[in-house]
């Protein structure tokens, strides 16, 4: 019998199992693609964002929400700015002072919604 829900579509992944990165970011993709896990998700990468303990990490993190299908919104942008004050390592992360550049970013954080 064929698996039922959000796996059926896809019951491997072609892979090398030698890049558990590359495996857990195409399980991530897969976790986003789904509506049942979509929301569930996509929170756990703002969370793993702002409680990231290395540069490394943070730059990880910030390419894969960069992949977000359905883009990425302006509480999300604000959210992403605010880790920045509050984090280090997401402050001096490459991946999101280039994202946070070319967005534009000049809401005041005493505006921020947090």
């Amino acid at each position: 019998m064929d698996p039922y829900g959000f796996i059926n579509e896809t019951q491997s992944l072609s892979i090398s199992i030698d890049s558990s990165e590359d495996l857990a970011v195409e399980i991530v993709k897969i976790l986003l693609k789904h509506t049942s896990t979509n929301d569930r998700m996509r929170e756990a990468l703002y969370v793993a964002l702002e409680n990231s303990n290395g540069h490394k990490i943070a730059c990880r993190i910030m390419k894969i929400i960069e992949l977000l299908e359905d883009g990425i919104t302006q509480d999300e942008i604000l959210r992403i700015r605010q880790a920045t004050h509050k984090n280090p390592w997401v402050k001096d992360a490459y991946t999101v002072k280039d994202f946070l550049e070319r967005v534009n970013v000049s809401i005041p954080l005493n505006e921020a919604p947090f």
